[in-house]
């Protein structure tokens, strides 16, 4: 059985490229204190568990598409890079991460 859990604590900043459309660009950074603990494959022969927690910086490019003037579409493409082995690839622990995420955002 294989587990993976993280938790971290950061701050972000977002720049909005605001215009006449409902479309708004984005790019944004943050900086997080990441904490990963990673437990593989356990069995008779071997075991492999990791537990690192790292400084994390994360650079981040999307854009928002507002169905109304509270709630948008988010689409999103970020690159984080730590100083431990804290993000997961495949079966392993990785110091760099590329995600691509689709969600909402909700405004009030």
């Amino acid at each position: 059985s294989k587990s993976y859990k993280s938790g971290a604590l950061g701050v972000f900043t977002e720049y909005n490229f605001v215009n006449n459309s409902n479309f708004v660009p984005y790019v944004g950074a943050s900086t997080q204190i990441i904490s990963a603990d990673y437990s593989g494959d356990k069995n008779e022969f071997s075991t492999h568990s990791i537990d690192h927690t790292g400084l994390n910086i994360k650079m981040k490019l999307g854009g928002k598409y507002f169905i109304n003037k509270n709630v948008a579409f988010t689409a999103e493409m970020s690159h984080s890079i730590s100083t431990h082995n804290v993000h997961i690839s495949g079966s392993d622990l990785k110091k760099s991460a590329t995600k691509f995420e689709i969600g909402t955002r909700y405004y009030f």
